[in-house]
């Protein structure tokens, strides 16, 4: 409230300067040591004024630009003040240019005049005020992706020990390189996993593997370990701490959850209760995916939930198939929406921006366009 104040003041004040400056120097009173007068007088005024402001913090910033476009786009008075401001200073520039180069009048008045509007203009540069907060702008982002399989073997020395592999877990959870790596997202605004699940985790798996749910009927919990392979620096073998709650199918989105977490808090340490906050939810139903029309609309109807003002999507084209890659790049499209992916082979692995500057949608829509008319 007190920096309102003080730009509505500085606003206030510049007008007055200018004016009493351009009525000295049209009228001549002074004539001449009235106009170097002035002109001295607003200079001083103008370094008193951003003597001001960096005491109260209003520096100048190289967001000058988007403050004034927050103005127009959510303006307050004081915002409407000083853009009117700002583009009569700019008008007022170009006329005393004109006047000094082109015009009749005294030189040393279009001078003057030049002087006291470029003055003018570093003045409001300097102390233009923040755009109206607009409280959807801090929007919580929505991780969408796919789930890789999940790998439950037999040790090869002990036919009864169970390993249950979680390096495809790696390129899920990097997606928080964003927040803990980068700090593009601030914690507070991180609002949930969405994730496709796949049916493949109910199905029997080769030779020596069982799926999630064979492992949920065997119930040997004492022979279960997590293997953290390509997610550890020293891979190990951990027991598996967690236990279901019931007998039922929902079981496996809660230990999938858990391993997500698990997974997480090892390749973030130190972030423990930040990740046991952080919710992890399943589309309403598991996918094929092989078949993309399934995928497609439970994706679909997901997001359509999801998109909206409150919400930022991040979609992470890596885990899954590649069906489900094309799909997250297909919903990415729109420019409110991220895409990412984790270059899997890579030594060093980080989560990178997908440039969707190179989807060719020109030929899509050019193929769109040629097949309606075709019709």
């Amino acid at each position: 409230m007190k920096n309102i104040y003080l730009s509505w003041a500085i606003l206030v004040l510049l007008i007055i300067t200018e004016f009493l400056a351009l009525a000295v120097i049209r009228s001549m009173a002074w004539s001449p040591y009235g106009w170097y007068a002035s002109i001295t007088g607003a200079i001083i005024v103008g370094i008193l004024l951003l003597c001001v402001l960096s005491r109260s913090g209003l520096k100048l910033k190289t967001t000058t630009l988007r403050r004034m476009l927050a103005n127009a786009i959510s303006p307050t008075w004081l915002g409407v003040a000083y853009l009117m401001a700002f583009v009569l200073h700019i008008g007022w520039t170009s006329n005393a240019i004109n006047s000094l180069f082109v015009g009749k009048e005294d030189w040393l008045q279009a001078f003057s005049s030049f002087g006291l509007s470029i003055i003018g203009l570093v003045v409001l540069i300097f102390s233009f005020p923040e755009g109206k907060a607009d409280k959807t702008s801090a929007k919580k982002a929505v991780f969408v992706s796919g789930i890789s399989m999940i790998g439950v073997n037999k040790d090869r020395t002990d036919s009864s020990k169970r390993l249950i592999s979680i390096r495809n877990f790696a390129p899920l959870v990097s997606i928080l390189d964003l927040v803990f790596k980068d700090g593009l997202i601030k914690p507070e605004n991180v609002g949930q996993f969405l994730i496709l699940e796949t049916d493949g985790h109910y199905k029997p798996g080769g030779k020596n593997r069982v799926s999630l749910w064979d492992l949920l009927q065997e119930n040997n919990w004492e022979n279960c370990y997590v293997d953290t392979t390509d997610v550890e620096d020293s891979p190990r073998q951990i027991k598996l701490e967690w236990r279901p709650d019931s007998d039922d199918r929902t079981a496996v989105k809660s230990l999938l959850m858990w391993l997500i977490k698990l997974t997480a808090k090892l390749k973030y340490p130190d972030n423990d209760t930040f990740i046991d906050g952080l919710p992890i939810r399943f589309m309403d139903k598991p996918c094929d995916y092989n078949l993309f029309d399934q995928c497609f609309e439970e994706v679909e109807r997901a997001v359509r939930r999801v998109d909206n003002r409150e919400h930022l999507l991040y979609f992470n084209l890596t885990p899954g198939t590649g069906i489900v890659g094309s799909l997250m790049t297909l919903f990415a499209i729109d420019d409110n929406r991220r895409l990412y992916y984790y270059p899997q082979n890579s030594k060093n692995p980080v989560i990178t921006m997908a440039d969707k500057g190179k989807i060719p949608l020109e030929n899509l829509l050019s193929q769109a366009l040629e097949s309606i008319n075709n019709q």
